[in-house]
């Protein structure tokens, strides 16, 4: 962090970004609740883990710093793509955060878990317990991971 300027957050995710922060405004509702911290909100409807390195290659090129800390949530909706499996999708996303903290060596990274859905449409399993297990187990492998690398 510089001194001089208070932290910058980046929170990168999918349609409960965008709702969360939506709730803080609507509800007049500080969008840094409470922290002592710049809060950049990078929420979009539908995105999925596979869009993670393209958006930090661009948030990278349109910035002049980096940010302190970033929270990444996104997952859920990479989870029962059709053509993907959950051991090619835990590879990439342990690929993709080793490669996101080589972007950006001196920020904090954390991956928030996957949160469960009530309806996981464009799924491919035919079961919603199916994917709860695979939800899971990838909060699992990357707690683990994430802890491998230092990180949360």
């Amino acid at each position: 962090m510089s001194h001089g300027r208070r932290p910058r957050v980046w929170i990168i995710g999918s349609l409960i970004i965008v709702r969360l922060r939506s709730y803080l405004s609507a509800h007049r509702l500080d969008e840094n609740p409470g922290l002592d911290c710049d809060i950049i909100w990078d929420g979009e409807g539908g995105r999925r883990w596979e869009h993670l390195l393209p958006l930090l290659h661009e948030k990278q090129a349109a910035t002049d710093s980096d940010p302190d800390v970033m929270i990444i949530h996104l997952g859920v909706n990479s989870i029962g793509r059709p053509g993907t499996n959950r051991v090619d999708l835990i590879c990439r996303m342990k690929s993709d955060i080793k490669e996101a903290h080589m972007f950006f060596p001196n920020t904090k990274i954390m991956f928030s878990d996957i949160l469960p859905h009530r309806d996981w449409r464009h799924q491919t399993s035919t079961s919603g317990y199916g994917m709860e297990r695979t939800r899971r187990w990838l909060n699992g492998a990357m707690s683990g991971y994430m802890m491998e690398l230092g990180m949360r």
